[in-house]
């Protein structure tokens, strides 16, 4: 059955066209082809590029043989099924729902899984129409409108179980943006009318926000999701509770690194650091090194890692490394554990023995130099299997820790 959708015409064979050259690594070949087709072979090929673009990223959606991506940039900007799963629990039992921001409509869908019904808003016509069709097939409780968010919701008379917002982070001249006020839309702006179709909000943000004053700026604020993959830090996730005598010294702080295993620790905003000042440790060879991963360091909270993990002693108040010496332990802290081989003075004639490294993986942690400076300095390039900190201790005294992995 022929359809045309979005001004593209697709049919049974389009499908077949896809699946065919699914694997093929040059798409330029399939465009050049001369080969007569009763459908929008260049939609086809954007089709087969995107597949492979998402590959790892969808591959639950990727089961739908009929999804349909719309621009390329779709693709790229999209949500990693495993964060939008995430997202989609937050709204279990929510009657309705409003997605101010479809887009490719990843979170829409895991959304709708948890809701009884989504509304999707999407300004771009295109993506609307192929929003309708995708979710026609795979959420028939879901309604996609096409329409500005911010006149949809200054005009809004209806009221939602929660509301769901992704603000774009990039300007027309495809910079990026963090900043709430710099985003479109401008939730800040929005904020009355937002209070007045919901007790809840949930914002999706940038991981480069500073935690302390987006809590201020937004005020209402309950929970803050940090949520990263592999220790990469992927976003920040507010949410807002209006009907509640919310109180910002009561912020709950969630990391989330999906790794090998889900790294999860929480903490209180405003809770007191533990006394920083006991229980330094100098590391030693043989002694086991604790890196917390991206997001309970974006937290600003690794001081209260002492209380969750006892045995954990600080290398100094600025340092962001820890000594343990328990190794089961170790396998459960939420972050990186290495073995220490050497710990060696940063002084010319102690690091000059580190030149026999061609490749190394370098980091540093409160020391005079960045990585880069400190890479230039050794003549040696990121890889291979040796780890290299450069720290200063609680002495003072600078050194650099030569470590394997852990495991």
């Amino acid at each position: 059955m022929q359809q045309t959708i979005a001004n593209h015409i697709i049919n049974d064979s389009f499908f077949e066209y896809i699946q065919k050259n699914i694997d093929c690594k040059d798409t330029s070949r399939l465009i050049l082809k001369r080969d007569k087709v009763d459908f929008d072979k260049n939609f086809a090929v954007l089709q087969i590029e995107c597949r492979a673009k998402t590959k790892s990223k969808l591959p639950e959606i990727l089961k739908f043989e009929k999804y349909l991506f719309p621009k390329s940039i779709s693709a790229e900007q999209c949500t990693p099924e495993l964060v939008a799963k995430f997202h989609g629990k937050l709204f279990e039992g929510c009657d309705n729902v409003l997605d101010m921001t479809m887009g490719l409509g990843i979170d829409s869908y895991y959304i709708s899984k948890y809701a009884k019904s989504l509304t999707a808003i999407e300004i771009d016509q295109e993506i609307a129409e192929i929003g309708k069709y995708n979710f026609s097939n795979i959420a028939e409780n879901v309604a996609v409108v096409n329409a500005n968010s911010e006149d949809f919701i200054r005009d809004c008379s209806d009221f939602y179980s929660a509301i769901f917002i992704d603000p774009a982070r990039r300007d027309s001249n495809n910079k990026r943006m963090f900043g709430f006020a710099d985003c479109l839309p401008n939730v800040l702006d929005l904020m009355p009318h937002i209070r007045r179709c919901t007790n809840r909000l949930i914002i999706k943000a940038s991981p480069m926000l500073d935690i302390s004053k987006s809590i201020d700026e937004l005020q209402f604020v309950t929970d803050i999701w940090i949520l990263g993959i592999k220790n990469s830090c992927k976003e920040l996730l507010y949410e807002l509770q209006f009907d509640e005598n919310t109180d910002n010294e009561c912020v709950n702080i969630h990391t989330i690194n999906f790794d090998t295993h889900i790294q999860i620790v929480d903490f209180k905003h405003f809770t007191p650091d533990v006394n920083e000042s006991a229980d330094f440790a100098n590391p030693e060879a043989g002694n086991l090194l604790f890196e917390p991963n991206v997001c309970v360091m974006k937290s600003g909270k690794t001081a209260q890692l002492l209380s969750y993990f006892p045995a954990l002693r600080k290398i100094d108040v600025s340092s962001h490394l820890f000594i343990v010496n328990d190794q089961a332990i170790a396998s459960e802290l939420p972050g990186r554990c290495f073995c220490i081989e050497q710990v060696i003075p940063f002084k010319d004639k102690d690091i000059k023995q580190l030149r026999v490294y061609k490749e190394i993986n370098v980091a540093t942690r409160n020391f005079k130099l960045t990585a880069e400076q400190l890479k230039s300095r050794l003549r040696v390039k990121d890889g291979g299997n040796k780890y290299l900190f450069g720290t200063t201790l609680h002495t003072g005294e600078m050194v650099l820790l030569l470590c394997s992995k852990l495991g």
